[in-house]
Order: structure tokens, then C-alpha cells, then sequence
């Protein structure tokens, strides 16, 4: 995953559709979601239906400070798998009030996902770019593009079905 952009185990970009799924580490319903989402982006990732990409929205004061961790961990490695591992460690940290980069690294390498921090100012610009052209006013909100067409889903259990019927 390159800049929040899941890729499969190949390398190669997922199908022609595209998902954008806009949450925040700290939004109850993201946590929920994101609990939820992984055996469905796996599905999509594996049949190769579509790109995902995760966009963590600048929700709270610590958003940030998650998202980069996020970033960290990609820059490492570029696996889905691992990327989902290491959203679902930060959404835990989130629930428990985690508020320091130290310990949020500590989090993750005791799962095993270490990190190569690198300069993110470059992704959150295309983070807010993608928030400015959807019009993201909430999270959880899923953008699927597919077949030329634009939809806007939001709320955990809409969005698991708007992504199912991708599969």
C-alpha cells in the first residue's frame, strides 16, 4: 500500500473499480466499521475488483498522529494483510486514548509491524485533496467509483453492503 493505497500481494493495483473509505481512529462507528471491514477488502483485494485506498480524516486532535503511524507502516511494507493489522492495533490504541507516538510504536511493534517514518507532508496533501473533491463531512464514508459512475455511501452497515456487492 503506497500512500494509503492497498495493493494485492503482487503489487499490482486491485481491478478497475476504486474505493476510497474516509474514517477517523477515533470515531466510534469507524472503529466498529473497520472491526467488520477486513474479510471484505481482503475479498475485493484477492479477486482483484477493486483499488482501496484508506483516507483517515482529520477528525480529532490526535488523527494525525495515528494517520502518520498508518503511513509509517506502509512505507515499511506494502502488504494488506499487515496494513489491516496494524489499522485494527491503532483503532484499539484510539479506544483506550492513546496520545503518544512512542507508545503507539511500541503498540505496533509488539504485533510485529515495525515502521520507516519518512516525510508524510506530500500523502496528507492528496488525503486532503480526496476529502475536498468527495465533500467528506462525516465519517464513515465510503466513495466507490466503478463502471464510470460515483457513489457516496455512508454508515458502517451501508458501506459493508455497498462493498459486498463489489464482490
Amino acid at each position: 500500500a503506497r500512500g494509503g493505497l492497498c495493493r494485492d500481494r503482487a503489487g499490482q493495483p486491485g481491478g478497475d473499480g476504486a474505493v476510497r473509505l474516509y474514517t477517523d481512529y477515533f470515531c466510534p462507528s469507524c472503529r466498529d466499521l473497520e472491526s467488520r471491514l477486513a474479510p471484505v477488502i481482503k475479498d475485493l483485494v484477492k479477486r482483484n475488483a477493486a483499488q482501496v485506498m484508506f483516507v483517515d480524516a482529520p477528525g480529532h486532535k490526535n488523527s494525525s498522529l495515528y494517520a502518520r503511524s498508518f503511513l509509517y507502516v506502509l512505507n515499511e511494507k506494502k502488504d494488506l494483510d499487515r496494513a489491516l493489522t496494524a489499522r485494527a492495533v491503532l483503532m484499539e490504541a484510539s479506544g483506550k486514548g492513546v496520545a503518544d507516538q512512542g507508545k503507539l510504536e511500541s503498540l505496533l511493534k509488539e504485533k510485529g509491524i515495525a515502521l520507516k517514518p519518512f516525510d508524510t507532508g506530500a500523502t496528507f496533501n492528496v488525503f486532503v485533496s480526496y476529502l475536498k473533491r468527495d465533500q467528506i463531512r462525516e465519517t464513515p464514508t465510503c466513495v466507490i467509483e466503478n463502471d464510470g459512475k460515483l457513489q457516496k455511501v455512508l454508515g458502517s452497515e451501508d458501506i459493508i453492503e455497498a462493498l459486498k456487492r463489489l464482490q
